[in-house]
């Protein structure tokens, strides 16, 4: 009987380490994941800017016929700043 705790207790300890050593290996994926996450999320954003930066050239192009889609271009990038500049504060 004794000889069954030692052997179970060999197995728990043999289980242990091999989740435990899984469990390293999934937060250091974890981590590595995040990362992506994050170099995603700034190049959506520098993408989005560059899209906006793109349209704002286009509106400026924009001829007289155009200058109402323009101001309305202006005046909606106007409030996304105000909106920005009031959570920011």
């Amino acid at each position: 009987m004794l000889e069954q705790i030692k052997q179970n207790i060999e197995d728990l300890i043999s289980r242990y380490e091999v989740l435990k050593a899984e469990n390293t290996r999934l937060e250091e994926l974890l981590r590595k994941k995040e990362t992506e996450v994050d170099n995603a999320k700034e190049e959506i954003s520098a993408l989005k800017q560059t899209i906006d930066n793109l349209n704002l050239k286009t509106a400026f192009a924009a001829t007289g016929e155009d200058s109402a889609r323009l101001k309305a271009r202006i005046d909606a990038m106007i409030r996304q700043i105000d909106k920005c500049l009031s959570l920011m504060s």
